[in-house]
């Protein structure tokens, strides 16, 4: 069983992390992806799309992904970290698309759509957020501050999840 760890910031960017992983050839890969988008707005189509091309080269390449479902995370607090100016952008592009308010669940379900229209659901690990965070960003014990990104606890915590889901797997299939 093999695991390798690399961290994609932007899909336009694949060759800096994405070739490295690729050679490594592990057995499985974890991706968590659309908390940003979610945040940002880039839409459902850009997230379901360049999710659903993540897990095709995955597969492609004879590695089995680990989908993670965005957890609930406090869109708000986000932007109040933000600039005045990049506060006024989002809250502008949110009215204009009509887009304000915490859109992870919309995010979740454009995912789970995607998987099962695709039937890639079939060829995947599927971790559904609630598996590790029942609470959303009210769990104080597994958030920082910011109530977007994890603490130690909440890492530990994911990680417990990622590793019981990937035995799972391994002991359906026998890989």
């Amino acid at each position: 069983f093999m695991f390798a760890e690399k961290t994609v910031e932007s899909p336009t960017e694949p060759d800096r992390c994405t070739q490295p992983l690729i050679e490594a050839h592990p057995d499985y890969c974890v991706l968590m992806a659309g908390i940003n988008d979610a945040i940002f707005q880039r839409g459902l189509k850009y997230y379901t799309d360049n999710y659903r091309l993540m897990l095709r080269l995955l597969l492609h390449s004879g590695i089995r992904p680990v989908a993670m479902e965005i957890p609930m995370v406090d869109v708000a607090s986000a932007i109040d970290y933000k600039t005045y100016f990049k506060r006024s952008a989002y809250h502008l592009k949110a009215y204009i698309l009509g887009t304000r308010g915490n859109r992870v669940p919309q995010y979740r379900e454009a995912l789970r759509q995607m998987l099962a229209e695709t039937g890639l659901e079939d060829s995947i690990v599927f971790v559904p957020a609630d598996k590790w965070n029942q609470e959303g960003w009210h769990d104080t014990s597994i958030f920082l501050r910011d109530r977007i990104h994890l603490n130690l606890n909440g890492y530990q915590k994911l990680d417990s999840v990622i590793m019981s889901e990937i035995r799972r797997d391994r002991e359906m299939f026998k890989r």
